[in-house]
C-alpha cells in the first residue's frame, strides 16, 4: 500500500516544511505525491468511520496522559514534543537508565 509513503510525506510536510497539514489543498497534494487519488483521500478524511476512530484514539491517549507528539516514556518520566538529546537523556537517566 501507500500508507507508509503518505505518512512519511505528511510528517515531512508538517515537521520539516512547516506546512498546514489540515489544509485540504495541502492534504490533496500530499496524497497525490504519495501515489493516492487526491479526491478519494479528501473523501476519506471526512468519513465518519475514520473521524470516530481518531476521536477514540485521542481519548485513549488522553487516558494514559499523552498530550503531545512525540511522547517518550522512560519509567515514570515523560517527555513530550520535539526535545533535545540532552532533555531525553536526562529523563532516561532519571528513570534509571545507565550509560554503556
Amino acid at each position: 500500500g501507500k500508507l507508509n509513503e503518505f505518512r512519511r510525506n505528511v510528517m515531512k510536510a508538517h515537521w520539516e516544511d512547516s506546512k498546514d497539514i489540515e489544509d485540504r489543498a495541502v492534504l490533496a497534494e500530499l496524497a497525490a505525491d504519495s501515489g493516492l487519488d487526491p479526491e478519494r483521500a479528501l473523501v476519506a478524511a471526512d468519513d465518519e468511520t475514520y473521524l470516530k476512530r481518531l476521536d477514540e484514539m485521542r481519548q485513549e491517549y488522553k487516558q494514559v496522559g499523552v498530550g503531545g507528539i512525540p511522547t517518550f516514556v522512560f519509567g515514570t518520566e515523560r517527555v513530550e514534543g520535539c526535545q533535545s538529546y540532552e532533555i531525553l537523556s536526562a529523563a532516561a537517566l532519571k528513570a534509571g537508565a545507565k550509560y554503556r
